[in-house]
């Protein structure tokens, strides 16, 4: 029996997702077309196919890193509403720390902000997909624009300090207080990636 063939529109976000992974990997610069389409299994012309430019592509992953961290809001958004329970910063932080097991997502963050620093397009959906995120945190916490900041801060300082493998001071971790939004001691979270083989 012929195996169906995948569309064009149901590779998309296939092609985005490993996309994402070499781009961690290797930077905006660094990474070639070819690497992504080797990655994913198809040719290089097929690649541009899907997507006109490495650019288009870097772009569509940056956009792909903030609609995961836009997933991991909604499930708890879905759970605090299921539960009648208050969404927190310190129930979002818990949730952000977990969400960079993936070290692709880690990784791509910083790659994003370094491209961004080089090129307006990608500046521009960085600010405008982090600026709705904030939105979206103060809305939906209900918390003070001073709490929100301490919480965005932190988030930063727990992308890099992940990314060198330097653990979160413990009175930040012990009970991820966010902003003042304490959260119960059981729920703390300190994560630190596996080691990466050495060269």
């Amino acid at each position: 029996m012929a195996r169906e063939r995948m569309s064009a529109a149901d590779r998309r976000p296939l092609a985005t997702r490993a996309a994402l992974s070499v781009f961690a990997e290797s930077g905006y610069v660094g990474t070639s077309m070819t690497q992504v389409a080797q990655r994913l299994g198809v040719s290089q012309p097929y690649l541009f196919q899907l997507f006109d430019s490495k650019h288009a592509l870097f772009v569509e992953c940056v956009e792909l890193c903030y609609d995961l961290i836009d997933a991991t809001i909604d499930e708890l958004e879905d759970e605090a509403g299921a539960t009648g329970g208050t969404l927190t910063l310190a129930a979002l932080g818990a949730a952000y720390a977990h969400l960079l097991a993936d070290e692709s997502v880690l990784q791509f963050q910083l790659q994003a902000w370094a491209a961004a620093c080089a090129d307006d397009e990608i500046e521009r959906t960085c600010r405008d997909r982090m600026t709705r995120l904030v939105e979206r945190v103060s809305r939906l916490t209900d918390a003070s624009e001073q709490d929100v900041d301490m919480f965005f801060a932190r988030g930063a300082l727990r992308i890099v300090r992940t990314a060198i493998r330097m653990p979160m001071p413990a009175e930040l971790d012990a009970t991820i207080d966010y902003g003042g939004a304490a959260a119960d001691a059981a729920t703390a979270v300190t994560f630190l990636p596996p080691e990466r083989p050495r060269g």
